[in-house]
């Protein structure tokens, strides 16, 4: 993890548990794939959130993610 690494919003617990739901997710080897608006009613979190803890998750190195060339 990068030293400098700095959190996107403050760890607040919205953002704790957008972070569960898309890491319990992903621990049985589900590949979550759709639009954001479907992987957020899926994960029944808040846009605002899910959007957060994406990049939390990603910044912090937990998880990857890629987009298809239609977004």
């Amino acid at each position: 993890m990068n030293a400098t690494y700095t959190p996107t919003m403050k760890a607040t617990l919205g953002l704790l548990l957008a972070q569960s739901r898309i890491l319990r997710a992903l621990a049985c080897g589900t590949v979550l794939q759709g639009a954001p608006a479907e992987l957020i009613d899926r994960l029944d979190v808040g846009p605002e959130v899910f959007r957060a803890a994406l990049q939390d998750l990603v910044e912090g190195g937990w998880i990857f993610v890629t987009t298809t060339p239609d977004g």
